[in-house]
């Protein structure tokens, strides 16, 4: 092996190592394909992943310095730092901060986002929509079986097709 081949095995096996948090991981990525002139999907086969798994993990790059020191340290997951990266730096701040405080899921800090994202009118303006969408007959139904099952009872869809949750609380 050459010089350039030794460095990009010396790259790709350090990127294949375990302990690399997700911003090391990052930063070796773009190396690798600065440094080699390397797409998206030829880096992913050379290390073994998918090309949206190479993507996600660059997008990260793009993350505020403070947000990037807190996925860095642990104290954020990559799936929470993906979920902000879109978000000016003093929101990707705010929002990373609250959910390492709080603790929340990935998925309750996409919806946290979205909602963010778009303005309160057009939320309200979309519940309207979809309590609007159900028939009275199919709000009976759902109503008839919360009463009978005793417990939450959610209908999502319309008169033509959709979806009925019964939530259960216990094995009775």
């Amino acid at each position: 092996y050459n010089d350039g081949e030794i460095k990009e095995i010396s790259l790709i096996e350090n990127l294949q190592r375990e302990d690399l948090n997700p911003i090391e991981a990052a930063t070796a990525m773009k190396q690798l394909m600065t440094e080699f002139k390397l797409t998206q999907d030829e880096l992913a086969e050379r290390i073994g992943k998918s090309r949206p798994a190479v993507a996600n993990t660059l997008r990260l790059l793009n993350l505020c310095p403070d947000v990037m020191m807190l996925v860095a340290e642990g104290k954020l997951s990559a799936g929470h730092a993906r979920t902000i990266v879109t978000l000016p730096a003093d929101d990707q701040i705010k929002f990373a901060q609250e959910a390492v405080k709080a603790q929340v899921s990935v998925r309750e800090l996409e919806k946290r986002v979205r909602a963010f994202n778009i303005p309160a009118d057009v939320l309200d303006e979309r519940k309207k929509k979809k309590r609007a969408l159900a028939s009275i007959e199919l709000k009976s139904l759902v109503e008839r079986m919360r009463y009978t099952f005793r417990t939450k009872v959610s209908l999502i869809g319309t008169d033509k097709k959709g979806r009925i949750y019964i939530d259960y609380y216990s094995r009775d």
